[in-house]
């Protein structure tokens, strides 16, 4: 089985998780975003399972602080 983890919330992962669901050998285990609010959407829309909203934010905040500081 293959995991990924997305980083970015936008259209293009909408249709990447879309096409996930059909897969034998594939899962999205992982989201993250500079929004919260469009990660935890991408959670419940694709009902994504192993990953606690709890541990999705932590990452979202680390990826905005990095771009915050290029």
């Amino acid at each position: 089985m293959l995991n990924w983890g997305l980083i970015g919330s936008d259209g293009i992962t909408y249709v990447f998780c879309n096409g996930t669901r059909f897969s034998n050998t594939g899962q999205i285990l992982a989201v993250a975003s500079r929004a919260q609010s469009r990660a935890d959407r991408l959670i419940t829309d694709f009902a994504i399972p192993s990953m606690t909203r709890e541990r999705c934010a932590g990452m979202s905040k680390q990826i905005a602080e990095y771009w915050r500081d290029l």
